[in-house]
């Protein structure tokens, strides 16, 4: 199952996610995590126990 963020029509409720994505983005915590979560995700061979589950769309277009 995939998910995907799409901004509210409401310029308020937008402002709020934008700023969300900002403080996420230069928190140092979370930069790790995604950098961890890259480095799984983008390995040219997965550790033992996640070599069955489904890769995002996007990386099984990016091998085709």
């Amino acid at each position: 199952m995939h998910y995907r963020i799409v901004e509210p029509t409401d310029p308020d409720a937008a402002r709020v996610l934008r700023d969300t994505l900002a403080w996420l983005g230069n928190d140092r915590e979370m930069q790790r995590d995604r950098e961890r979560l890259e480095k799984v995700c983008c390995a040219p061979q997965l550790p033992v126990n996640i070599q069955s589950a489904p890769r995002p769309i996007s990386l099984v277009a990016a091998e085709a």
